[in-house]
């Protein structure tokens, strides 16, 4: 089982509705401008120092938000149930995610790896005062319990493409704000 609170409450929400022959999507880490992702790449723009929990060698898979809404969009209309996860199928590592990042938006920041123990303190210390950081200490109990997931049976039942991170990163930092294509 899932160590977070999100977690463990994702795990009991699938458990419902999978009895129930139901639709269940897991997404990957979404990328967009809001959510974990959006409040870690406001901190990268405002921030020298960058700490990464556990070195930042925790494997994650990406999904990029319009990719996410789009699959949703064909799974339902195809009628499909179970468990679906949509996210690119190969892992990167939590801290080239963060250091692709921090170049696309010509940002230098010192990446500091951090023992877990000592950030979730300082996230438990921080929460206590009031002062909001880009990740709470169960955002970063997730990150920990994270395993790669095998999802290209899942990704060709959709036939859905789903962008890797680099081209996600690159669609959402380096596009204009007014959305126009580049």
């Amino acid at each position: 089982g899932s160590v977070s609170q999100y977690g463990r409450d994702k795990f009991e929400l699938q458990g419902a509705f999978d009895t129930a022959g139901e639709l269940v999507i897991r997404p990957g880490l979404v990328l967009g401008t809001g959510g974990l992702f959006g409040n870690l790449r406001r901190f990268i723009a405002r921030s020298v120092v960058v700490p990464l929990a556990g070195g930042g060698h925790q494997h994650v898979q990406t999904v990029h938000v319009d990719d996410l809404a789009q699959a949703v969009v064909v799974a339902a209309a195809a009628g499909l149930d179970g468990v679906v996860t949509i996210a690119e199928p190969d892992p990167v590592e939590f801290r080239q995610l963060l250091s692709e990042t921090a170049h696309l938006m010509r940002r230098r920041v010192l990446f500091l790896p951090v023992p877990y123990i000592a950030l979730t303190a300082i996230l438990r210390a921080s929460a206590t005062i009031g002062l909001r950081l880009p990740v709470s200490p169960d955002n970063l109990l997730g990150l920990r319990g994270l395993q790669p997931t095998d999802v290209r049976a899942d990704l060709e039942r959709l036939g859905v493409p789903i962008r890797d991170y680099r081209a996600s990163l690159r669609d959402l930092i380096l596009r204009p704000a007014d959305g126009s294509a580049t």
